[in-house]
C-alpha cells in the first residue's frame, strides 16, 4: 500500500488565514513551518494529513474519512521530517491524491474537498442528498447543526452532554458563539459548508456502521469541535 505524506505543522508565528481561497491553495509556505512525514500506512489517518495542510497553509476543507474510521482523530506530536516551505497547498493535495488514489480533492466556493474518488461519481452518496431551505437565528452552531439535518430528514435523535469541547484556554472561541444565517436550498455538501462557513471552519464526514456522524471543526481545529450522529438515510423515506 502506498505510504502517505502526514502533515503536522510546527509553526513560529500564526498564519493569516485567507480570505481568497485560490490565492491560499497557491501562496507558498513560509520558513518556519515544517510539515512532517509520518508512517502512516493506517487509512485512518488521512484527516490528520488533510488536517495538518489546512493548519499550515488556512485552506477550509471538507473531509470524507474512509468508511469504518472514527470521526475527528486529532494530530499526534510532529516527527522528524523534510522542511516544507516554499511548497502550497496546491501541491501537498496534488501529492497526497497521487499517494491515495482512492481519493481526489476539488475546490469549490472557498472549500476544499478531500473526498473518496467513488464519492464524487456516486449521485446517491450522502453528501449528494437535498437540503431544502432553511433559516436560524442566534443558535449555537452545534443547535444550527440539529436543524440543518432535521430538515434534511437526517438528524439521529440523542442527548447532548455537551455543545463543544473548546479548550480552557480559548474563550469565546467561534465555534461557540451563536450564528444567524439562511440556507438557500442544496445538497448536504453544500449546506455543510455554509454551516462551517460562519465559524470560519472544517467540517468532516464519517461513516462507521449504520451511524454516519458530521464534525463541525473550528478555524484553528483545536478552537473547537461538536459531532452529531445521522441517520443513514432520510427518516421517513429514500434518500434522494
Amino acid at each position: 500500500m502506498p505510504r502517505l505524506v502526514r502533515a503536522v505543522v510546527v509553526v513560529a508565528a500564526l498564519i493569516p488565514r485567507l480570505a481568497d481561497a485560490q490565492s491560499a491553495l497557491d501562496t507558498p509556505l513560509p520558513v518556519g513551518v515544517t510539515v512532517h512525514a509520518l508512517d502512516v500506512d493506517r487509512p485512518c489517518d488521512l484527516s490528520r494529513t488533510i488536517e495538518g495542510i489546512a493548519r499550515a497553509t488556512g485552506i477550509r476543507v471538507g473531509v470524507e474519512q474512509p468508511r469504518g474510521c472514527p470521526p475527528a482523530l486529532r494530530a499526534k506530536s510532529p516527527t522528524d521530517g523534510p522542511a516544507m516551505h516554499g511548497r502550497t497547498a496546491r501541491a501537498l493535495l496534488d501529492e497526497f491524491v497521487q499517494r491515495r488514489t482512492d481519493y481526489a480533492w476539488r475546490e469549490a466556493n472557498g472549500v476544499v474537498y478531500v473526498l473518496p474518488a467513488t464519492t464524487w461519481s456516486n449521485e446517491q452518496h450522502l453528501l449528494r442528498h437535498s437540503v431544502p431551505a432553511f433559516s436560524v437565528t442566534n443558535l449555537h452552531p452545534h443547535k444550527a447543526l440539529h436543524v440543518l439535518l432535521e430538515a434534511a430528514g437526517l438528524l439521529r435523535p440523542h442527548d447532548d452532554a455537551r455543545l463543544s469541547a473548546v479548550p480552557d484556554d480559548r474563550p469565546g472561541a467561534s465555534v461557540d458563539q451563536p450564528i444567524t444565517f439562511r440556507f438557500d436550498g442544496g445538497t448536504l455538501l453544500d449546506a455543510l459548508s455554509a454551516l462551517a462557513a460562519r465559524v470560519g471552519g472544517h467540517w468532516e464526514l464519517s461513516l462507521v456502521g449504520a451511524n454516519p456522524r458530521v464534525t463541525i471543526l473550528g478555524p484553528r481545529w483545536e478552537d473547537g469541535v461538536f459531532f452529531v450522529p445521522m441517520l443513514d438515510r432520510p427518516s421517513g423515506g429514500v434518500r434522494e
